[in-house]
């Protein structure tokens, strides 16, 4: 297992980096907003993938890490943070969501990889429901979807039915105790994913948030985690004159 992480690390580093910001420098005067959006994402991937093993590095202190090779590493995570960003205000420039879809929820950024975080205040939920009477209307109206919404009923203790919502009676377990059971698990299947890590969780009797699954993944390996999403399936968005139209 840690050879064939050294050998995708290797790729990533003399293959991959390179390719992809020649590439992407390229698209900088490109005005395809889904040629642009691809390259941001791919970028934001690789970031990922270079800032943990930064960290990796920068733990293993007792391993004497050639502190040249460190600089390397921040010198290269710098210079494509620095072309992400100059596609991502490209990104922002080419969008227009106000034009397209009118009201835009705010988003937060988050510190950890993932989608941004939908900012929906609660004096907005309760004038909505006022007017609409209907969470299903108000989830419409502010733009996100109805799961969206009912977390953040359970999170501002907004009224919520007892028969629907995520679950309350979660185990009372430590992150540190939850990070050697996940360890434990992957030590079992390296490549194991969120899903199956709950499924392995609560087969040992371990019933968890997924937020603090997540975390305790990236916590244990965060460097097989990073290279793990570079196999994603990229979605993209496709704008067709009728249905069917690219059959």
């Amino acid at each position: 297992m840690a050879e064939n992480a050294d050998i995708d690390l290797c790729k990533f580093f003399l293959e991959e980096i390179p390719s992809l910001y020649n590439q992407a420098q390229r698209t900088l005067h490109c005005n395809d907003i889904n040629v642009l959006e691809f390259f941001e994402r791919r970028l934001d991937d690789h970031i990922h993938v270079i800032k943990a093993v930064i960290d990796q590095c920068q733990q293993m202190t007792e391993m004497r890490v050639n502190e040249e090779l460190i600089e390397l590493l921040l010198t290269v995570h710098r210079q494509v943070n620095c072309l992400y960003e100059n596609v991502q205000e490209l990104c922002f420039m080419h969008r227009d969501y106000h034009l397209e879809l009118g009201f835009v929820c705010p988003v937060e950024q988050i510190e950890h990889a993932g989608r941004p975080r939908f900012h929906v205040p609660p004096q907005m939920i309760s004038g909505l429901y006022d007017i609409h009477r209907s969470w299903v209307e108000v989830a419409r109206e502010a733009g996100v979807s109805y799961r969206t919404l009912l977390r953040r009923r359970h999170q501002y203790q907004l009224p919520v039915a007892q028969i629907r919502g995520p679950r309350n009676n979660f185990s009372e377990i430590s992150q540190d105790h939850l990070c050697d059971a996940v360890t434990q698990v992957l030590h079992l299947l390296p490549n194991a994913g969120e899903t199956y890590m709950i499924g392995a969780l609560r087969s040992r009797g371990i019933f968890v948030q997924r937020w603090r699954i997540r975390e305790a993944i990236y916590t244990v390996d965060p460097v097989s985690r990073a290279l793990r999403r570079q196999r994603a399936v990229t979605r993209r968005s496709y704008n067709v004159p009728c249905p069917n139209a690219l059959w």
